[in-house]
């Protein structure tokens, strides 16, 4: 159980304006515990134990930010960034994050707290340009001439809507998802995507007043899954397990939130809501035990049975 409860630190490292502590810590931890149980993040999660030995987090009072606290953020940052180049979303997550739960926009305040990402922006940029150089020179990345841009396109978009799919219902989970030849989706996978993210872009973005957590979940589910879409080809995978670690967290944070949301005004909320949270928690747990039970060594990953 320990990955979902160290997952719970982005969540719950400050108290969030307007939100009493308890609920804070509850809607926090079972965002933690879906993402650290979900059978689709197993590899990552195991990949991860086995780097990190854990570590304690505190909450302060109220949020403050000192220069040592800054620069300690971006050293963290940089550490980060050598250790997995996935975390370079991180400026674009912590303005979001400004946005909600901590509700630092405002008039002519959006400028300044890009400012305030400048150097995590500059850090990602550089490390984005030095994965990229890396990357080549091995060969790694894909030409336009053997993957053309417009493959590309069509399978970034597919793929949003397979990693929604596999975060939600996970089955036929697989150890590589190449790409298909020829390289061109059915007319009708493309506007079934399509209108499927189209739809929720513009459900949350209409709702994003009254409940601007789902305007948050949805792009931070977007938004970091953008360096890994396939845009730029590493590989040869249309997509992968592995990628959908951190973006999930901001799916989760979508439901769990906007379940308390739509469910407001239930008499039995609590009831309904923990309930629905326990099943949840269960059968993540379950599937995620199965799911890392094929990560064992190469003899058990190689029997995997796409269900």
């Amino acid at each position: 159980m320990w990955p979902g409860f160290s997952d719970c630190t982005p969540c719950m490292w400050n108290r969030w304006p307007g939100w009493p502590n308890a609920r804070r810590i509850k809607h926090a931890v079972l965002v933690a515990d879906v993402v650290g149980l979900c059978a689709i993040c197993a590899k990552a999660a195991e990949s991860r134990e086995s780097r990190v030995g854990g570590g304690h987090y505190s909450s302060g009072s109220r949020l403050s930010l000192s220069t040592l606290d800054y620069f300690l953020a971006l050293l963290l940052f940089a550490c980060g960034l050598m250790s997995k180049p996935m975390v370079v979303t991180l400026p674009f997550v912590l303005l979001l994050l400004d946005y909600w739960p901590l509700n630092r926009f405002g008039n002519n305040r959006v400028w300044p707290l890009v400012m305030e990402k400048l150097p995590f922006f500059l850090l990602a940029a550089a490390s984005s340009v030095v994965t990229f150089v890396v990357q080549r020179t091995i060969g790694a990345v894909a030409t336009t001439t053997t993957l053309p841009m417009g493959a590309r396109l069509e399978n970034a978009l597919v793929s949003y809507a397979g990693y929604l799919g596999k975060l939600l219902f996970p089955t036929n989970l697989a150890v590589i998802y190449p790409y298909s030849y020829p390289l061109q989706w059915p007319l009708g996978n493309l506007i079934l995507a399509g209108v499927l993210l189209l739809g929720i872009s513009i459900f949350v973005i209409t709702m994003r007043r009254r409940q601007p957590w789902l305007l948050v979940g949805w792009l931070w589910f977007a938004g970091t899954l953008v360096p890994v879409i396939g845009l730029v080809q590493v590989g040869f995978q249309a997509m992968a397990d592995r990628y959908s670690y951190v973006p999930s967290i901001g799916l989760f944070i979508l439901l769990n939130w906007g379940a308390w949301g739509l469910t407001k005004g239930w008499r039995y909320q609590a009831i309904v809501l923990s309930g629905a949270a326990t099943v949840a928690i269960v059968l993540c747990a379950g599937l995620a035990w199965q799911q890392v039970g094929y990560w064992k060594n190469s003899r058990t990953l190689s029997n995997i049975p796409l269900t």
